[in-house]
């Protein structure tokens, strides 16, 4: 994992996303540097590494936020989050037609700030399924504009799949190594 955030970052990538809060600590130890979005479910026993990594966190639900607040607050730092958004993987993430709300209440919190917003496609690459894709598009694409709507600017939109990083100009790609 180390060679590969190595390899990837000296190509020119910014970010590093990882999948455990164990593994945002991995790269710090080896001089990583660079932001980390940790992609996967975080144990809430794990959210004060988050915050002492100064790494994001990938946030789909109320009690996350506020527990992160709280964590962020006792230790004068702000906890940089992107909430991921359901748009139909049925996988994780807040369902789309409540994301306007999650995203009203965690913006109230303090020590939080929302930095991105992101999906994973479910079958962007099947051109069998194009529907599919575009009802998952749209469905982000709604949460976007309500959100600014709101007068809520979150800078980073990102979204999963290689075949979604060739079709769409988000401005953040997440490639996967397996």
């Amino acid at each position: 994992m180390v060679e590969v955030a190595k390899i990837v970052l000296t190509a020119g990538a910014d970010w590093v996303s990882v999948n455990l809060a164990d593994e945002v600590i991995i790269l710090r130890e080896s001089g990583i540097r660079n932001p980390v979005l940790v992609i996967g479910f975080t144990q809430k026993s794990d959210l004060a590494k988050l915050i002492e990594s100064d790494a994001r966190a990938t946030v789909y639900d109320l009690e996350t936020a506020r527990k992160l607040s709280a964590i962020s607050k006792q230790k004068g730092k702000k906890a940089r989050i992107h909430i991921k958004v359901d748009t139909g993987m049925s996988r994780q993430g807040v369902l789309h037609t409540e994301a306007l709300d999650l995203v009203r209440a965690i913006s109230k919190l303090p020590n939080i700030a929302i930095e991105g917003l992101m999906t994973q496609y479910a079958c962007a690459d099947d051109p069998k399924y194009p529907a599919c894709f575009n009802r998952q598009l749209e469905n982000f694409n709604k949460v976007q504009a309500e959100l600014k709507k709101e007068g809520i600017e979150v800078p980073l939109l990102h979204i999963a799949n290689y075949e979604v990083t060739t079709r769409l100009r988000e401005n953040i790609r997440r490639i996967y190594v397996k």
